[in-house]
C-alpha cells in the first residue's frame, strides 16, 4: 500500500513540477505571428539576467520552429545552462521562422525567393519596434539550414557576431545534373538519403545559375570585404552525414583569406555536434 502511495505522490509532484516549469517558460519565452502577406512567426526569449542591448537572432534548422528554445532535449537547453553556470550574461534572443523549411534567398527567378530582403527590411525592424528598448548590438546564430541562412546575411554587415553551425556547404555548380550530384556524393561521402532530399528540394529555390550564385555560401564568402568587422564562429563535424565538412573547410579558408576574424571549431561528430562552452562564451557578455 505504501508503495502505491509513494508512486501516487511522485506522480503528483512530477505533474506540478512540470506545470511550474511550463509557467516559468511562458514568462521567459513569448511568441507572436508576424503581419504581412508572407506568414512568419517569432519568439522572444528573455533569460534571467539577459542583456536587452544585445539581440541574438536565431535561425533554426530544418523541421524545427520558433519555439525551439523551450525544448529541453535540444542544444539550446545546454546553452542556457552554460550561460548560467559560467556566470555569462546571455543576450536577448529572437527566433524567427518562416516554416519548417526555408532559405533566405534574395529576390530571383524562383517564386520562393525574396525572403532575405523581407527579413532584413521588414521583419527585423517590425520585431525591434515592439521591444521595450532598441538593442545596440546584433548577433546571429544558425544551425544546419539556419547555418546556411546565417551565411546569407553576412554581406549585410548588420551583425557584429555570427555563429554558423554545421551549414550545408558544397562545391557545386549549376545546373545540378544527376552526374554532378553523383560526383558530390562520392567526393563528400554524403549519405544517399541526404542527396535524395537535396535533389528534390533544389528546384524550390534554385531556378537559374544566378539564383545559385546568389545563395552559394562559397560565392557569398568571396564577395566579403577585408574591412568587414563581423566576428565569425564556424563549426562542423567531420563525420557529418550531410557531407558538409569538405565544403565548410573550404568556406573557412575563403573567410580567412579575406582577413576576417574566424573562430574555427571542427568536431569529431556527426550532424550538428556543438561545442557548448565555446559557443556560449562567443554569444555572451560577462555579468
Amino acid at each position: 500500500m505504501k508503495k502505491y502511495a509513494m508512486l501516487g505522490l511522485f506522480a503528483v509532484l512530477t505533474f506540478w513540477t512540470t506545470a511550474f516549469l511550463s509557467l516559468a517558460d511562458d514568462k521567459i519565452q513569448v511568441c507572436f505571428a508576424g503581419d504581412g502577406p508572407t506568414p512568419y512567426q517569432y519568439c522572444i526569449v528573455r533569460l534571467p539576467g539577459h542583456d536587452p542591448n544585445q539581440l541574438l537572432l536565431h535561425l533554426h534548422g530544418r523541421g524545427l520552429n520558433e519555439k525551439i528554445w523551450r525544448d529541453s532535449d535540444y542544444y539550446t537547453a545546454l546553452m542556457k545552462e552554460q550561460w548560467q553556470r559560467s556566470h555569462l550574461r546571455p543576450p536577448l534572443i529572437v527566433t524567427v521562422s518562416f516554416g519548417p523549411f526555408w532559405l533566405l534567398a534574395p529576390q530571383g527567378d524562383s517564386k520562393k525567393s525574396g525572403l532575405r530582403e523581407l527579413l532584413l527590411d521588414k521583419v527585423l525592424p517590425a520585431i525591434e519596434s515592439k521591444l521595450p528598448q532598441k538593442p545596440q548590438h546584433h548577433w546571429l546564430l544558425g544551425e544546419s539550414m539556419g547555418g546556411f541562412n546565417a551565411i546569407q546575411l553576412l554581406p549585410s554587415s548588420r551583425f557584429e557576431k555570427v555563429a554558423i553551425l554545421c551549414p550545408p556547404v558544397y562545391e557545386l555548380s549549376y545546373p545540378f545534373s544527376f552526374t554532378r550530384m553523383m560526383e558530390l556524393i562520392l567526393r563528400t561521402k554524403m549519405e544517399w538519403r541526404v542527396a535524395w532530399a537535396l535533389w528534390w528540394i533544389k528546384d524550390d529555390f534554385i531556378q537559374s545559375s544566378g539564383d545559385w550564385e546568389a545563395v552559394s555560401p562559397l560565392a557569398i564568402a568571396e564577395t566579403l570585404s577585408p574591412s568587414t568587422k563581423t566576428e565569425i564562429y564556424l563549426s562542423c563535424g567531420m563525420r557529418d552525414p550531410y557531407g558538409n565538412f569538405p565544403g565548410v573547410l573550404k568556406l573557412r579558408d575563403v573567410l580567412i583569406s579575406k582577413k576576417l576574424k574566424v573562430q574555427w571549431h571542427p568536431l569529431y561528430a556527426r550532424h550538428c555536434g556543438i561545442h557548448i562552452p565555446s559557443l556560449a562564451q562567443f554569444l555572451s557578455g560577462t555579468k
